[in-house]
């Protein structure tokens, strides 16, 4: 299995005016990474650094493995989700571009007022319609279990199978579930089939005390991000759940915890990687 690292890993360093896609795609390299997950969001200006950011991947040997961008299906304004259509249309371009598999790709979020039934047409119908363009041009989309809309596996799975084409499937984000009461360890098995790309990514619970960054789940529950294989998700079990189903797609460290970013993400892939190699 192949890793790579997510830009989002290090969105604090890009926030902060630190970071540019292609320092990002040095410091991938430089931490020995298989490949990189570029994000669309992350262009300062695109059509200057894109043939930049190619030729500084060719050079250090890496492979773009993803590329991400973001849309709302599940907004009631319609002009929006056709705008959604259109970013992933132009996503698709950069993935054949870059020589990227896969493009990531969201639900959207579910806005006061409307109900998971009413959205959940929409979602289906701009899937469809993005999944069609996509085959088109030869590239798979995969769907993030992201938000509360399509954040359990059953959800995913239950979207993936409406759209009802080849060219859809699944990012599998572990740690996501555990913001909507379900389990990676159970997700696993329900989107298996469909799993074209993976974020590894961990949370743990926040003691009652703390006063840093959370993320507010279902329930009340309030989580933290932390090193992949140091949390609640069993790195473990899904990494061989994943082998023995002969998934060879890309592993792609997403890290948002409290830890300085650069060090966080160096050492979720060496957890990554120690269990691989134990395979």
């Amino acid at each position: 299995m192949k890793c790579a690292i997510s830009m989002y890993s290090v969105n604090k360093y890009y926030q902060q005016g630190d970071m540019n896609v292609l320092d990002f795609v040095d410091f991938a390299a430089g931490i020995g990474a298989d490949g990189v997950e570029l994000l669309d969001m992350y262009w300062q200006d695109e059509d200057t650094e894109k043939p930049q950011v190619r030729q500084r991947v060719q050079e250090h040997g890496l492979t773009v493995g993803c590329y991400s961008t973001s849309n709302d299906f599940a907004n009631p304004d319609p002009q929006v989700r056709a705008a959604g259509v259109d970013n992933i249309r132009r996503a698709c371009e950069n993935a054949l571009y870059f020589g990227a598999p896969v493009v990531r790709v969201f639900a959207g979020n579910l806005a006061e007022g409307r109900d998971y039934a009413e959205a959940r047409d929409w979602i289906v119908a701009g899937l469809q319609e993005a999944a069609a363009f996509a085959e088109q041009r030869g590239v798979r989309l995969a769907l993030e279990n992201h938000g509360l809309i399509a954040g359990k596996g059953r959800q995913v799975k239950e979207l993936i199978e409406a759209v009802a084409s080849p060219y859809l499937g699944s990012t599998f984000d572990a740690g996501n579930f555990l913001l909507v009461e379900d389990t990676p360890e159970e997700a696993i098995h329900e989107l298996l089939p469909n799993i074209y790309h993976v974020h590894f990514k961990d949370f743990r619970e926040a003691p009652d005390d703390y006063e840093g960054h959370t993320f507010a789940g279902l329930g009340g529950i309030r989580l933290v991000g932390t090193i992949a294989g140091e949390g609640k998700v069993n790195l473990d079990y899904i990494l061989r759940t994943l082998h023995r189903a002969g998934y060879d797609g890309w592993l792609a460290v997403e890290f948002e915890g409290p830890e300085e970013p650069k060090y966080g993400t160096e050492q979720s892939l060496k957890n990554m990687r120690r269990v691989i190699a134990s395979l």
